[in-house]
């Protein structure tokens, strides 16, 4: 017999029809599935760069907080180091004031006391006074009587020119601020002759009467004795 087989049209267009669909489905869900892992792979590299870059910015911070704080300790020392450097400069110095004054065979502030109340230090105390000068012998034998008279009239005299000179000198010293130091340390005076400052208050009017010891005008307007190494000069 014949092995002829009769087609049928419509069968064999369906039939590849179907074959083509499932064709075409496979495509899709491989692309469907290259897609998804396209961007799991981006989702995933956009989650590591986000943990890298944060890791980055508190690395920074960390070491910006690591390095303010080294800063500020190492400040801190430095400010230790430069308190102490200053005590020991200001013990230093209070030392060697205190040292100056205690080695001194005349104290200077019984000179004073012994000056204020008129009594005369003893001649190791006070350099020899300048002889005076010899006056000519006919001015004396001219008028002896007018100078007894001015001698007696000098005598009488003294007190209140001492005293307004006094007066006068310390009002023209009050008026007028002469020389003028800072104070280094605060003193406290011992008694009436002294004055007492604190640090960085102004001495005026200074008079510099020994190498050790000073006169002047205190804040409080008060004139007495003060140690040299207490105050700078301004």
């Amino acid at each position: 017999g014949s092995v002829y087989q009769k087609t049928n049209a419509m069968s064999e267009i369906r039939k590849t029809n179907k074959d083509n669909f499932w064709a075409q489905a496979e495509k899709e869900e491989e692309r469907r599935r290259q897609e998804e892992r396209r961007k799991a792979d981006e989702e995933r590299q956009k989650l590591e760069r986000e943990r890298k870059d944060r890791e980055s910015k508190e690395a920074a911070v960390r070491e910006k907080r690591d390095k303010e704080r080294a800063s500020q300790i190492d400040q801190q020392k430095k400010y230790q180091q430069q308190l102490e450097a200053e005590s020991k400069e200001q013990e230093k110095q209070r030392w060697e004031a205190a040292s100056l004054i205690s080695q001194r065979s005349v104290n200077p502030r019984e000179m004073f006391k012994q000056r204020e109340r008129g009594i005369t230090p003893s001649d190791s105390d006070t350099p020899p006074a300048t002889p005076a000068s010899p006056q000519p012998e006919e001015a004396l034998e001219e008028a002896p009587a007018a100078n007894a008279y001015a001698e007696e009239m000098s005598q009488e005299e003294s007190p209140q020119v001492e005293e307004t000179n006094s007066y006068e000198t310390v009002v023209n010293e009050s008026s007028d601020r002469g020389i003028c130091a800072r104070a280094l340390y605060d003193y406290q005076a011992a008694d009436d002759t002294e004055i007492s400052f604190d640090p960085e208050e102004i001495i005026t009017g200074i008079e510099m009467i020994d190498e050790g010891w000073w006169r002047g005008f205190g804040p409080d307007g008060h004139f007495g004795m003060f140690p040299a190494n207490y105050v700078e000069l301004i």
